[in-house]
């Protein structure tokens, strides 16, 4: 009598990962970065951050590389759908750019993480990630505002972004709030042509 062998039929996966635990596990990774230090960015330490086995978190990313990937695509697909919300109206994507500071915690404080991970992990990544600023860049250029306010803007958000991210002399309430006023009024009489 032959023994029937047993077939493992494969499963076919949908290509995106359930939202929930890669996010987590990307939760994990930021975490890890931002309070041990990317030295310390391990499969290992993301697997017990984000309270999942090893192989769970090789399902999703299977290297650190990848798992460096996850976290810049992840922030770049949320400043996009931030930046693509703002509309057409001149001065609509650099106020949207200057309201993503108005939380420390907001989506582009992730852009410093990522780019912190990149920096440490792969300098290719760091290349996906530079591609999308120059992106961005061009938008907010594109905007109808002249590219000296537009360039001001730019520095001060990514540097709210720094400062909160790294927690470099972070801005209180009232000062973060008092440098987006300034800001949007910066702006304000190019918006609509008032100031050409």
């Amino acid at each position: 009598m032959q023994k029937k062998q047993k077939t493992q039929k494969k499963i076919a996966m949908p290509d995106s990962q359930p939202p929930l635990t890669r996010d987590r596990i990307l939760d994990a990774a930021q975490t890890i970065l931002l309070r041990d230090g990317g030295d310390r960015l391990t499969i290992a330490s993301v697997a017990k951050e984000a309270r999942i086995s090893k192989g769970g978190l090789f399902y999703h990313f299977a290297s650190k590389q990848e798992l460096v990937e996850g976290l810049i695509e992840r922030y770049t697909r949320e400043f996009d759908l931030l930046l693509e919300s703002a509309g057409d109206s001149p001065g609509s994507a650099i106020d949207t750019y200057i309201r993503s500071a108005g939380r420390s915690d907001g989506p582009a404080s992730r852009g410093v993480i990522a780019m912190l991970a990149a920096v440490i992990v792969d300098s290719e990544a760091l290349g996906l990630l530079r591609q999308k600023y120059d992106h961005w860049n061009e938008r907010l250029h594109a905007d109808g505002i002249p590219p000296h306010i537009v360039s001001t803007v730019r520095y001060a958000v990514d540097g709210l972004w720094l400062a909160d991210t790294l927690q470099l002399a972070a801005p209180s309430r009232s000062s973060r709030d008092r440098t987006i006023e300034f800001l949007q009024q910066m702006v304000e009489p190019f918006k609509a042509g008032q100031n050409t």
